[in-house]
C-alpha cells in the first residue's frame, strides 16, 4: 500500500474547510490556526489554489471558493448517482460469499430492483433489472423495516391480514429485531431442495423460515437472503441484499456475513450523508 502524500493531504485539508464553509471567507492567519499549518506551507498552498482558480483572493486579502471548485462541483452533482457509489460495494460481495447482490429502491407501494451483481455460480441467473416486489403482502414490507415507525403502523394496517394473527405477530417481531441488528436475515427450512430453487416465487416463500429470533453459533443453517438498509438524510435511501448463498452457513458466519453487509451499507450511508450536506450548504 502506497503512502499518502503530506503535501496532498494538506491541499485537500484546505478544500476540505472552504467546503463545509462554502459561505465564509478565511485570512491566512484563520486558515493557520483553523488547520494548524506553518504559514509559510499555508501561504504557498493558497497562493497554488488561488492560481488554478480553486480559491479566490478577495481585495482585502481574504479567501473565498473559486470558480474552478464550484465547476467541480456542479459537475460532480450532475454525474452523481447513489448506485454509483454502491455497485462497487455490491461487487466485492457478490464475488466474496459467490451470491447475488441487489440494490432494491421504494417506488410507491413496490419495491424495485435497480442493479446487481452476481458471483461466478450465478451469472446465468441473475434477476432482471427492473423487476418488481409488491409491498402490500405481509412479508414484502420486510425492507420498511428501518423507516419511521408511523410509516410501518401504516404500512401494517394497510395489509390485508387479521391483526391479532400469529403471522402478523411474526413480522413485527422481525422488523423489531432487524432494527436491533441492524440487518434482516431468513433461513430455508429443512424441507428446501435445489428444484425449489427455480420454482415460482410464492412457492419458494411457502418453504422459507423468515424469520429466527436467536441463532446458534455453532448451527448449521441454509441462509435464504439478509438485507440492510443504506441511509441518507431523509431516511432509507435503498436497501441491499445479499441471496443465493451455495452452501449451508453457521449463526457464526451468518452473523459475520451481515457484518460484511452493513459495513458496506455504511460506507455507502457516510457517502450520501456527505454529498447531502454538500448539497445543502450550496
Amino acid at each position: 500500500m502506497s503512502r499518502p502524500s503530506p503535501a496532498a493531504a494538506r491541499t485537500i485539508a484546505v478544500l476540505n474547510f472552504f467546503v463545509e464553509h462554502p459561505t465564509q471567507a478565511f485570512t491566512l492567519t484563520d486558515l493557520v490556526k483553523s488547520l494548524r499549518l506553518s504559514r509559510a506551507t499555508c501561504h504557498a498552498l493558497l497562493a497554488t489554489l488561488v492560481d488554478t482558480g480553486y480559491l479566490y483572493r478577495k481585495p482585502d486579502k481574504s479567501y473565498v471558493i473559486g470558480p474552478a471548485l464550484v465547476a467541480a462541483g456542479r459537475t460532480a452533482r450532475a454525474y452523481y448517482s447513489p448506485l454509483e457509489i454502491a455497485r462497487e460495494e455490491m461487487r466485492s460481495l457478490a464475488d466474496e460469499y459467490d451470491a447475488i447482490c441487489t440494490a432494491l429502491f421504494r417506488e410507491k407501494e413496490e419495491i424495485v430492483l435497480r442493479d446487481r451483481a452476481g458471483g461466478m455460480s450465478h451469472l446465468g441467473w441473475l434477476p432482471p433489472i427492473g423487476q418488481r416486489i409488491n409491498m402490500m403482502t405481509l412479508w414484502g414490507g420486510l425492507s420498511l423495516a428501518w423507516e419511521s415507525d408511523a410509516t410501518i403502523l401504516d404500512w401494517i394496517n394497510r395489509v390485508e391480514i387479521d391483526p391479532a394473527s400469529e403471522e402478523r405477530a411474526r413480522a413485527l417481531d422481525a422488523m423489531r429485531a432487524a432494527r436491533e441488528r441492524g440487518y434482516f436475515f431468513a433461513v430455508r427450512q429443512d424441507s428446501w431442495s435445489n428444484e425449489l430453487a427455480h420454482a415460482p416465487l410464492e412457492e419458494r416463500r411457502e418453504h422459507t423460515n423468515l424469520f429466527v429470533r436467536d441463532l446458534d453459533d455453532d448451527r448449521s443453517y441454509t441462509l435464504s437472503f439478509m438485507m440492510a438498509p443504506v441511509m441518507d438524510k431523509k431516511g432509507v435511501a435503498f436497501v441491499i441484499t445479499l441471496s443465493a448463498l451455495r452452501h449451508d452457513v453457521t449463526g457464526a458466519q451468518i452473523k459475520q456475513t451481515a457484518r460484511s453487509l452493513v459495513d458496506a451499507c455504511n460506507r455507502v450511508s457516510a457517502f450520501l450523508l456527505r454529498a447531502d450536506i454538500d448539497s445543502d450548504e450550496d
